[in-house]
């Protein structure tokens, strides 16, 4: 499951993904978008989610660094929660190819 706080570009963008990517696979990904509310609030949003749907114990959240005020705080509150970060960049240099992307 994704979850992020953009509902245009990031949500356009794992949409696409989602379009593209065997069929078998496509009811596996979830975006979920969580938007103008405090970003401070995302893993719980995330981790209500999670306990609603079982196939989706692997998290990614996704926001941009700019709009976080505690980043540090939310990627080690993320961490404790098992949920793994990404920032809009690295989406897109993989997407570009400027950086190798793994996992």
């Amino acid at each position: 499951m994704i979850v992020t706080d953009a509902e245009k570009t990031e949500k356009n963008y794992f949409e696409g993904i989602k379009n593209i990517i065997p069929d078998v696979l496509k009811n596996d990904l979830q975006i979920k978008i969580y938007s103008n509310k405090p970003l401070a609030k995302i893993i719980d949003f995330a981790t209500e989610q999670r306990n609603k749907d079982e196939r989706f114990r692997d998290i990614w959240l996704v926001f941009d660094r700019d709009e976080v005020k505690n980043f540090d705080k939310l990627i080690e509150d993320a961490k404790e929660s098992k949920m793994n970060v990404a920032l809009p960049l690295d989406f897109e240099m993989c997407y570009t190819g400027r950086k190798r992307c793994t996992q």
